[in-house]
């Protein structure tokens, strides 16, 4: 027999163990298991500890060690005794710092200029260097316009401010022999704008506000009652524009813009310069040139963003013609840009608002930025090749509101024309225009007639319409000190109301063929109802809108008070005048 005597506490476990094995196999399995599980969660709860324990000594040191500070590195070199250097911009001021022995130096000079390097904070010195790629975003400072190469061996270059301003610039080392064409733009650095950091190749040529030319269908045919308008255009444009030599043999200013204005809206502005540019483009497949056309509609310069607007000029518009004009070419090149309801820009200083007098700071910018980039284009239209010509256009109903530098000559104002007042003529030549489709059928003597002679439906229908209705009173206003005045609808109707009257009189013939009543052609009356109508509705917007009456009469005194015409006198007057006629 064993001596049981002299065992020790785990024999006695183990041969509990085994005697348990013996006999219940299944309850010692069961505790077996159970003993693992309390293990392994004990080992869990010791790592976790160990991490614990880990984080709060690393926490320790943090707040026991002072933290290095991130400041930008402007130049790293070697002292005269060799040791390592580094010139480091602490918050605007430059400081000259030793380098720790443990910093990796061939890391210290491949460096950029926006990038920075740790600085202890009490001992100053540089301790280490970071190369995190989300601090670009945060370098980035101001962009500008490279204009030609000061000095390649050190690096510097040209550049200039909203295409005026020119200043001399540092190229970061990693720009250094990198190809630069006149308009490509240059980042400069936020902390340091002295270093130029990144390259923005030159703006593509197209543009938003770019439209094809070929595309425009306006032709002069289709414009009326603007002949000798068209005529004074076209002499100046081919004069100071196409055959140059005229203009340089009799000492002739460049042509660089031209404003139409009208103080009645829908007087065909837009029509006329499409149709200006569709003659141009023609012309220039004969003559060997090119034209570009920008057009720009009121108000897509606008933005809720303060200084956006200003942006977008610069950019989207002076700064594609700027790329456009520095691009190699082989034929002259005729840029033509156009502002629809050009007021809308804003003054850059005063106005003539009413109320306050004066337009918000906000509304300058987009003017200024209008002028600088004018001027700062004229110096590239002879570079890269063959001339061009950049003509600026303004439309406008509000001549008054238009900034005065705008209207000088050498920007706008070389050619100011207004837009013609109709007679009855001119008026009835307008409503011919849309009224020349070959398959309008015409009540005329008491039949009804199909393709009948466009100089037969003007004599006989239109222009005794026109004559009907034009001096027919629409309104009547009142000024301080004058009497009530006539406002005849051949005054408030313009080259749009025609058009609508026009259409005013095809849909009432129209209507009769639908309801099958009356007679299904247009005749004399549904045209002259059809002015009378729309003189009425024109009559009626004048008359909510006094400030606007004052414009499209072009009146220099207040209108006290308005009073619409009845429909019965309107008509009462316009049978009255037939009878005598």
């Amino acid at each position: 027999m064993p001596d049981d005597t002299n065992r020790s506490p785990d024999q006695e476990e183990i041969q509990r163990c085994l005697h348990q094995c013996l006999t219940d196999p299944a309850a010692a399995a069961n505790e077996m298991v159970l003993l693992r599980r309390r293990n392994a969660q004990l080992d869990a709860d010791c790592r976790r500890s160990a991490a614990a324990a880990e984080q709060m000594y690393k926490t320790l040191e943090d707040l026991l060690r002072p933290k290095a500070a991130l400041y930008p590195l402007e130049r790293f070199y070697l002292d005269d005794q060799g040791r390592p250097c580094a010139l480091v911009n602490l918050n605007g001021q430059r400081r000259e710092l030793p380098v720790a022995d443990h910093v990796d130096l061939d890391i210290l000079t491949r460096l950029a200029p926006w990038q920075c390097v740790k600085v202890h904070p009490t001992e100053m010195i540089v301790v280490g260097s970071d190369t995190d790629e989300s601090l670009w975003s945060m370098a980035l400072g101001e962009m500008v316009t490279y204009k030609a190469t000061r000095d390649g061996a050190r690096g510097l270059v040209t550049v200039s401010r909203f295409g005026r301003d020119e200043e001399v610039v540092r190229l970061a080392p990693s720009l250094c022999g990198r190809p630069l064409a006149p308009g490509d733009r240059l980042m400069l650095c936020r902390d340091n704008p002295r270093w130029a950091i990144d390259i923005v190749p030159a703006q593509q040529v197209e543009s938003r506000y770019e439209i094809s030319v070929s595309q425009i269908t306006t032709r002069f045919d289709d414009l009326a009652g603007l002949d000798g308008v068209i005529d004074r255009i076209v002499e100046d444009w081919l004069m100071r524009l196409v055959y140059k030599e005229i203009g340089e043999r009799f000492d002739l200013e460049p042509l660089r813009g031209m404003i139409l204005y009208s103080y009645k809206p829908g007087m065909g502005k837009t029509a006329l310069v499409r149709a200006m540019i569709r003659w141009l483009y023609e012309l220039g497949q004969v003559r060997g040139f090119d034209v570009v056309l920008y057009n720009i509609q009121p108000n897509a310069l606008k933005s809720m963003w303060h200084g956006e607007d200003a942006r977008l000029v610069r950019d989207e518009v002076c700064g594609t013609i700027r790329a456009r004009l520095t691009r190699p070419r082989t034929r002259p090149l005729v840029v033509v840009v156009v502002f629809d309801e050009v007021e809308s820009l804003g003054k850059r200083t005063g106005g003539n608002d009413r109320i306050s007098g004066y337009y918000a700071p906000a509304a300058n910018d987009a003017v200024q930025a209008l002028l600088a980039g004018m001027d700062g284009i004229e110096p590239l239209k002879a570079s890269s090749g063959p001339p061009a010509d950049v003509v600026w256009i303004g439309l406008t109903n509000r001549p008054d509101a238009l900034d005065d530098a705008l209207k000088r000559p050498g920007r706008m104002g070389d050619l100011v024309i207004e837009m013609p007042d109709y007679g009855e003529e001119a008026a009835a030549q307008i409503l011919a225009v849309y009224a020349r489709a070959q398959v309008l059928p015409w009540y005329l003597g008491g039949e009804i007639r199909r393709e009948m002679e466009p100089h037969e439906v003007f004599a006989r229908i239109l222009r005794p319409a026109v004559t009907r209705v034009f001096a027919t009173p629409v309104l009547r206003y009142a000024t301080e000190g004058r009497a009530s005045t006539d406002v005849t609808a051949g005054e408030v109707l313009a080259g749009v109301n025609y058009k609508n009257a026009m259409s005013r009189a095809k849909r009432r013939a129209a209507r009769r063929m639908l309801r099958r009543e009356g007679t299904a052609a247009v005749g004399f009356e549904d045209v002259a109802d059809g002015l009378l109508e729309e003189a009425r509705t024109v009559a009626g917007q004048l008359d909510a809108d006094r400030p606007m009456l004052e414009r499209h009469l072009h009146l220099k005194v207040p209108v006290l008070r308005t009073v619409l015409v009845p429909e019965h006198e309107m008509v009462e007057h316009r049978y009255l005048r037939a009878v005598a006629s």
